[in-house]
């Protein structure tokens, strides 16, 4: 809103698209959003240890309908892309709990209050958490936006490569495109 507005020349966002933001944005990375589930879970018990593990929405309602959910708040771009992929089988989870905290959503789901949603930067590995990607694939997208009218001087231009430099040595961990 504030680059909308003009209050601001350049902000650092994630976002669940750029469509709108055609002309007026640089992609950083596409961080994959998985989904986390406590070990203990019955579903979880039945896969083998070290394998990758997918689920699509169907399969997601099917083994884990049942499981509270602690879900992001609202107006995250992540809970855009949580509510698009749920809409898939129109199913609406029993929310334990909902936080802008992805840090406090892997703390919830290793102390098996519920199931959540997290990016991959979070996804540590854990004996009491399970992780599955999501067919088809969930990524938010780390970016740089600006004013549309913003006329690039070599400081913001210098902004940008700093920021592209920086995720291209640094940020290798993020899985996505």
């Amino acid at each position: 809103n504030a680059i909308s507005r003009g209050d601001v020349d350049i902000a650092f966002v994630t976002a669940n698209s750029l469509e709108q933001y055609k002309g007026q944005s640089t992609e950083l990375k596409k961080e994959e959003v998985v989904f986390a589930a406590p070990d203990s879970h019955p579903y979880c018990q039945s896969l083998k240890p070290g394998e990758h593990h997918s689920l699509t929405c169907r399969e997601l309602v099917e083994h884990f309908g049942s499981t509270p959910f602690i879900l992001q708040l609202k107006g995250n771009c992540i809970r855009y892309l949580i509510d698009d992929f749920l809409k898939q089988e129109d199913f609406v989870p029993i929310t334990a709990c909902s936080t802008s905290h992805a840090q406090s959503i892997c703390d919830m789901v290793s102390s098996n209050i519920g199931a959540g949603f997290i990016p991959t930067g979070y996804a540590v590995d854990s004996p009491r958490i399970t992780y599955f990607s999501l067919e088809p694939r969930m990524y938010r997208i780390h970016s740089i936006l600006y004013r549309r009218d913003l006329i690039m001087e070599p400081p913001h231009k210098y902004l940008i490569e700093l920021a592209l430099n920086y995720v291209k040595e640094n940020w290798q961990n993020l899985s996505g495109d």
